[in-house]
């Protein structure tokens, strides 16, 4: 049995595995776009020179990948499982199944107490380990309330508390973070420009001529809208798509 990787872009691949084959030594063995397909009616004309499928073979690692109309950032890559013969794929194909109904299964009793499930499930002592007795996730969305008492002062006395000694044998307590996506489309870098070669100037001529702001993306665009993102503490939870317009041309 063998594993590979699979990675969907938006449109990108091509130029992706080249880079990969340019400057991390790999080989692509395969490289065939949409326009290739045998059935070429349901093909949107604009996704003709798109990759529909290829692979690439870095330090004796397969990497296959394609371009899937809107792909989105940590959300298209794949494991893709390779077997030798039809009973090796049915015994696999059973044990994926019986991972997702035992992981199914936990999270629809996540609210069993956890010394009820010790005692279920009854797992081997080790006598030479303390067992854990209690334990306590919390995930703090907001701050602690304050106290507020009719006619007095209060003040935490934070100072005369012990708050870096866990009460549990086991606690872990996550609490939120901002995080923002930045989707890039094409950017005018030394990068592209060593993936495009002489190809270059023609891309940038058309994306002046398509895009609405009327000029190619540059690396000052993409670091002005990062500083935006990491000040205003109020944004987070969000993907920003800084391409010009690129998809609303191609909409």
């Amino acid at each position: 049995m063998k594993m590979n990787t699979y990675v969907n872009f938006a449109g990108t691949c091509a130029e992706a595995f080249r880079f990969y084959e340019k400057h991390l030594g790999g080989t692509i063995g395969m490289m065939m776009t949409h326009g290739q397909a045998p059935d070429q009616s349901k093909v949107n004309p604009d996704w003709k020179g798109a990759v529909l499928h290829a692979r690439v073979s870095i330090g004796g690692t397969e990497l296959m990948g394609a371009d899937i109309p809107n792909a989105q950032p940590m959300r298209s890559a794949y494991l893709s499982l390779g077997v030798e013969s039809d009973a090796e794929a049915e015994r696999v194909a059973k044990l994926i199944e019986q991972a997702r109904k035992v992981t199914l299964g936990a999270h629809a009793h996540q609210d069993m107490p956890f010394e009820k499930l010790v005692e279920l499930l009854r797992p081997p002592r080790d006598l030479s380990r303390m067992a854990l007795i209690q334990v306590n996730f919390r995930v703090q969305s907001d701050a602690p309330p304050k106290l507020v008492l009719p006619g007095l002062v209060v003040t935490p006395l934070v100072e005369f508390i012990d708050t870096a000694t866990s009460k549990f044998d086991l606690a872990l307590e996550l609490a939120p973070v901002r995080v923002n996506l930045i989707a890039a489309g094409f950017v005018d870098t030394p990068l592209s420009a060593s993936l495009l070669g002489d190809q270059l100037e023609a891309r940038r001529e058309q994306l002046r001529a398509t895009l609405p702001i009327r000029r190619v993306v540059g690396p000052e665009d993409v670091a002005a809208l990062a500083i935006h993102l990491m000040t205003n503490i109020a944004v987070t939870g969000a993907t920003y798509d800084i391409d010009g317009g690129q998809q609303i041309v191609e909409a």
